[in-house]
């Protein structure tokens, strides 16, 4: 059960796994995925129609029809939310960048490496809370999510250090 506690031990786990003979890490952070934004539209349009006939079936007293209304709602946007996030742990260490995918029981689904002298241009996008940040590779873009608590209090902190370290004078708005 232990192992599918997602936290600053753990995540520093999942990138051990995955050193070189030598290398040192030097920062890892959590950051997420999001949804697209066309399951994200639909989530947020489907909530009027829903929250009016659930107001209806409370107001004719129908109780029972209101309730399964909202719980079902909620639980099919919620799991389609979940289904679509990916969860990933990123790496620094004195040699590479890691892009660890991982799934629910933190077992490795795909990992992108790069080297050093050779990352992909880093876009920074931050806010009071996250930091997000797009790794614009050519293969595969990706624009990962980082909550400031995510997993731990420095979170987005070691988000801003990694992205920072390989790309300088590259990044977005800060």
């Amino acid at each position: 059960m232990a192992k599918l506690l997602l936290n600053e031990r753990n995540l520093h786990r999942i990138v051990q796994g995955q050193l070189q003979a030598g290398e040192v890490l030097k920062n890892c952070a959590f950051g997420i995925t999001m949804p697209p934004m066309w399951l994200q539209i639909i989530f947020a349009g489907t909530l009027l129609p829903c929250g009016f006939f659930a107001f209806t079936a409370f107001r004719n007293r129908q109780y029972g029809s209101a309730l399964i209304v909202l719980i079902l709602w909620l639980v099919i946007g919620v799991a389609m939310m979940v289904a679509f996030r990916k969860s990933y742990a990123v790496g620094l260490t004195d040699r590479r960048l890691l892009l660890l995918q991982f799934g629910v029981g933190l077992d490795l689904r795909s990992m992108r490496q790069f080297d050093l002298s050779n990352t992909p241009r880093v876009d920074i996008n931050e806010s009071v809370a996250k930091v997000v940040i797009t790794f614009c590779d050519p293969s595969a873009p990706i624009e990962l999510h980082f909550n400031d608590h995510a997993i731990f209090d420095r979170n987005g902190e070691c988000a801003r250090a990694i992205a920072c370290s390989i790309a300088p004078n590259r990044h977005g708005s800060p």
